[in-house]
């Protein structure tokens, strides 16, 4: 992931794109990179190598890696969903977390694009989807509600991200060795924490 600063356009696109991942959605990702491959091209390295990995590994294969990490309870499974590492062992705490981000979303009108979508408020799809919107609405807000928008941004980023995606990341480590999730997780988790440094 490059040393520099995304635009805010980059950013916007890279937590959909990222979101989209989190979701399994890839065959849309996949149409996208076909179609709109410009738009990746203004990417690094790292993302486009991600997303050329990603076209050329079969969809079965990807669905398989999907449902066995993220959906499917088992040996591989990892819960998608950052109120089990942020609150770790703390029911009432990850019952506060999704209390919280249920307030968020209804206060920012994400929560009908959450509730479409029958999946925890805490799912990392949502999260990423969430900053994606955050973005969007922050661009088009009056002057004093920039503020607010920005303040809600860094508080998800802060509180839940950045302090609950290692632990996702490691348990995704330790679930599979290879594969296209596996880069992808790694490659999130590198522009979280770039997103953290910038502040």
């Amino acid at each position: 992931m490059r040393t520099m600063s995304y635009s805010v356009e980059e950013k916007t696109f890279l937590y959909v794109l990222f979101a989209q991942v989190m979701y399994g959605e890839t065959d849309v990702l996949k149409h996208l990179f076909k179609t709109q491959n410009e738009s990746f091209q203004q990417l690094d390295e790292d993302v486009l190598r991600l997303f050329e990995l990603l076209s050329k590994t079969k969809e079965e294969e990807l669905q398989i890696q999907y449902d066995n990490l993220f959906f499917i309870p088992g040996s591989y499974y990892v819960p998608p969903y950052l109120g089990k590492y942020a609150c770790e062992n703390d029911s009432e705490g990850e019952q506060q977390l999704l209390e919280k981000l249920a307030a968020l979303y209804n206060s920012t009108g994400f929560i009908t694009f959450a509730e479409k979508k029958y999946l925890r408020h805490d799912h990392l799809g949502h999260l990423l989807m969430f900053q994606h919107f955050l973005l969007l609405q922050r661009k088009e807000v009056v002057e004093e509600e920039v503020h607010v928008i920005g303040t809600i941004l860094r508080d998800v980023l802060e509180t839940i991200l950045v302090p609950s995606f290692g632990k996702f990341e490691q348990k995704v480590s330790k679930s599979i060795k290879k594969g296209f999730y596996l880069d992808a997780v790694r490659l999130i988790h590198q522009f979280i924490d770039q997103e953290r440094v910038e502040g």
